[in-house]
């Protein structure tokens, strides 16, 4: 079965012992438990894409592109387009790496081009597993008090979810390799002192 808003939806009601979801016209038929289901859906999966520590899933890369038609203010030379794709949720990082500033959907830099990466909210389909799961478990945590009316249920599905996003965390970051530290100055001068005291 392919992943989407009403098939994690589904399965958050069969977790929480209600019978499952067939469509989206559920959603509209005036029961409040499915409408609220759906609203909890887009702000949580809205929260799982705009957080601290990007989903490397999301994150993509792009070059943008240099306006023209806007003066930069002082001290920057060039303004670029920040995406203005509605999937767009925040910058994880400009290449190469200098000084830029963002103002609201521009970002100015002293650079001729500028490479970004950053984070969008994919469509539900191509979720991995691992975080499927992890949407899931956590929003049974977050709707299941209004569905089951039982908070002991509600705790079990809040400490589900905290292992499965931890557990998801762990395989989103195989994805990108440890960064190799390098010598800095502090490093270089305690070991440099540390070699001619002997």
């Amino acid at each position: 079965m392919m992943v989407s808003k009403v098939s994690i939806i589904s399965n958050v009601f069969i977790l929480l012992g209600k019978p499952p979801v067939s469509d989206v016209s559920n959603f509209n038929t005036g029961n409040p438990i499915h409408a609220a289901a759906s609203t909890w859906y887009d702000v949580l999966i809205g929260d799982f894409f705009s957080g601290p520590q990007p989903w490397r899933f999301a994150v993509t890369t792009q070059t943008l592109r240099k306006l023209t038609e806007s003066a930069p203010p002082d001290d920057w030379e060039n303004v670029f387009q920040l995406p203005t794709d509605p999937a767009y949720k925040m910058l994880v990082k400009v290449y190469s790496d200098s000084n830029y500033l963002i103002y609201e959907d521009k970002i100015y830099s002293n650079q001729s081009t500028l490479k970004i990466d950053y984070v969008f909210q994919p469509d539900a389909s191509t979720f991995p597993s691992y975080f499927e799961i992890a949407v899931i478990y956590k929003l049974a945590a977050s709707i299941g008090l209004l569905i089951t009316q039982q908070k002991g249920i509600v705790a079990i599905w809040a400490a589900e979810s905290k292992l499965q996003e931890k557990k998801a965390r762990y395989i989103d970051s195989k994805v990108n390799p440890n960064g190799v530290l390098k010598a800095g100055e502090i490093y270089r001068a305690h070991f440099a002192d540390n070699i001619r005291n002997g």
